[in-house]
């Protein structure tokens, strides 16, 4: 997607894949250190909400607002 639709090269699907799993990767050290969740279920349903709204948002934006494009 990255390559075909916002015409980047394989420099920027590597960034978009590191900062993926770099946010992933630090909300659940940040989940797992510092809270105390006592029930998961509602956890696990804000962040699948979250994951869904983020990419509803990130398919409506039209790519020039993510970055310009290379003529």
């Amino acid at each position: 997607m990255t390559s075909d639709y916002f015409r980047a090269d394989a420099w920027h699907a590597g960034a978009v894949n590191f900062a993926y799993a770099g946010g992933m990767m630090l909300c659940a050290v940040i989940l797992g250190k510092f809270s105390a969740i006592k029930s998961k279920f509602p956890v696990v349903h804000l962040g699948l909400l979250g994951m869904g709204t983020a990419s509803l948002l990130c398919g409506l934006l039209p790519a020039e607002m993510l970055w310009p494009r290379r003529p």
